[in-house]
C-alpha cells in the first residue's frame, strides 16, 4: 500500500490540469509548473490565444512529467531493494 501512496495519479494530474491549466502541473512538477505559469498565463490574459495552444500542451506536460516521475520512484524504488537484499545496507 505504502509504494502506491509515493507515485502520482495520473487522473489527478489530468483533472487539476484541466480545471486549472499550466497551475495544475505543480502537483507533478514545480519547474514545469513555474515556466508554464510564466508563460502561459499572461498569453492568455493578454491575448487569449494562450488557452487554445498552452492549455492543450500543459495537460500533454503533465502527463509526461507524471509518468517520469512514477519511473523515477520505481527504480529507485527497485535498487533499493536489490541493495537490501544483497545486504549493502546491513549496517544500517
Amino acid at each position: 500500500m505504502k509504494d502506491e501512496a509515493d507515485t502520482k495519479s495520473y487522473l489527478m494530474q489530468f483533472i487539476l490540469n484541466v480545471f486549472f491549466g499550466p497551475i495544475g502541473l505543480f502537483y507533478s512538477s514545480k519547474l514545469y509548473g513555474i515556466v508554464f505559469s510564466i508563460t502561459i498565463l499572461p498569453t492568455i490574459m493578454a491575448f487569449g490565444f494562450g488557452i487554445i495552444i498552452g492549455w492543450p500542451v500543459s495537460i500533454i506536460v503533465g502527463f509526461a512529467s507524471v509518468s517520469d516521475y512514477n519511473r523515477v520512484r520505481n527504480l529507485s524504488r527497485l535498487r533499493y531493494k536489490n541493495a537490501k537484499r544483497t545486504n549493502q545496507f546491513s549496517d544500517i
